[in-house]
């Protein structure tokens, strides 16, 4: 059976390590993308299970890149990140869900290893 793919997009690379070691331990395939443009990129040819992106970016930010996926009519399932303050990531993922994308959850950083565990494992309930 082939590994589920996990799309990382987050700009700071020691983040979106600890995110794709604790994702392959769970048996994911992942793909790291520091930019949302080197996502968009990869996004058009492969199409990930899951993706998990920061919001703040510096080319093109999170918001910008949920439209961008809501634009592209994705049923691509979303997990949305940041260091901002809690409600940041509540008003983001309102918004991204009024725009067609599928937020299935919201971390902010910095997460435990559980957080991300637990959020991992609800995506791998989706393939049963």
């Amino acid at each position: 059976m082939t590994e589920p793919l996990l799309m990382v997009v987050d700009d700071q690379v020691t983040m979106a390590g600890f995110v794709s070691d604790v994702a392959e331990d769970l048996g994911f395939t992942v793909q790291i993308k520091t930019s949302a443009k080197e996502f968009q990129a990869a996004y058009a040819v492969t199409k990930p299970l899951a993706v998990i992106m920061d919001i703040v970016m510096p080319d093109i930010d999170g918001n910008e890149l949920l439209q961008w996926l809501a634009d592209h009519d994705s049923n691509t399932p979303v997990v949305i990140m940041s260091g901002f303050d809690g409600k940041y990531v509540e008003l983001t993922k309102m918004l991204a869900e009024e725009r067609g994308a599928i937020i299935i959850a919201t971390l902010v950083k910095p997460f435990s290893i559980d957080e991300l565990e637990t959020v991992l494992k609800e995506i791998l309930s989706s393939l049963e």
